[in-house]
């Protein structure tokens, strides 16, 4: 296996704040979808609702991911925890969000990642430490 793979820590690490700060690029972008979509007839959205909630969407996933970067890096529990809770329910809820595409193959397999290396984290056993 690639060294890559192996530090479950420092992989987790990249991918919640990946995800964190893809959630926060996203805002721009659905504030200014309207705006683009008037402007001309064949700007497309996979968005099927309003891109309020996408917004509002985005944010609250920005701001818990951030906390869940918190958690991992000072290696609390809850940390991947909350990031493995965060990435299923996005995934949930943009199964309501968004039309299905082939976009959606690659969200599934980065919340994989995430859902991956969070499992290993939480299951990671403890250091010994010596008496």
């Amino acid at each position: 296996m690639s060294k890559i793979f192996l530090d479950v820590h420092k992989n987790l690490l990249r991918f919640v704040a990946l995800n964190a700060i893809f959630d926060v690029l996203s805002i721009p972008f659905w504030v200014y979808l309207p705006t683009i979509q008037q402007q001309s007839t064949q700007a497309q959205s996979t968005l099927t609702v309003d891109s309020s909630i996408a917004i509002i969407n985005a944010t609250v996933a920005a701001v818990l991911f951030a906390l869940a970067f918190l958690g991992v890096f000072k290696r609390q529990k809850w940390g991947a925890a909350l990031a493995v809770a965060l990435t299923v329910a996005q995934r949930a809820i943009g199964v309501f969000m968004f039309q299905l595409n082939v976009g959606m193959v690659a969200m599934v397999a980065w919340s994989g990642l995430i859902v991956y290396f969070g499992y290993r984290e939480l299951t990671k056993p403890k250091p010994e430490i010596p008496l």
